[in-house]
This record gives C-alpha cells, structure tokens and sequence, in this order.
C-alpha cells in the first residue's frame, strides 16, 4: 500500500513538473537548460515524497496562554 501512494505521489510531482516546464520552458531554444531542467525534476520526483514536513501547532486558546502569560495560572 505504502508503494501505490509513493507512486501516486511521484506521478503527481511529474505533472506538476511537466506543466511547469511546458509553461515556462517550452519555447526556450537552450536545450542544455531545458535537458537540465528535466532530468532535475525527474530525479526531485523520486526524492519530494520521501521528505516529510511537519508542523507543530500550540494547541492552547491564545486567549488562555496570554491571560496565562499575564497572571501566572488559569482563572
């Protein structure tokens, strides 16, 4: 199961990728570039999905943790 969403991910980075290019580079006539463009983010494909983000969120009332701040304890 973990390798259909890898793959599904992959493949969601590739369109994104090739959408990019076909937007930005298409018309271009560097083709060093526009080879170098492509084989990066045909290897930036594979890796992205192995990186994880995570975001870490006070779970406190901003309300409550500034009285808290303010007056030393919950009221």
């Amino acid at each position: 199961m973990e390798m259909i969403i890898y793959s599904l991910k992959v493949a969601a980075i590739l369109i994104a990728f090739y959408l990019l290019y076909k937007w930005v580079m298409s018309r271009e006539t560097h083709h060093s570039a526009n080879r170098f463009l492509l084989l990066g983010s045909a290897a930036l494909a594979f890796v992205l999905p192995l990186c994880s983000i995570s975001i870490h969120t006070s779970s406190l009332n901003p309300t409550v943790a500034i009285s808290q701040a303010l007056w030393g304890s919950k009221r």
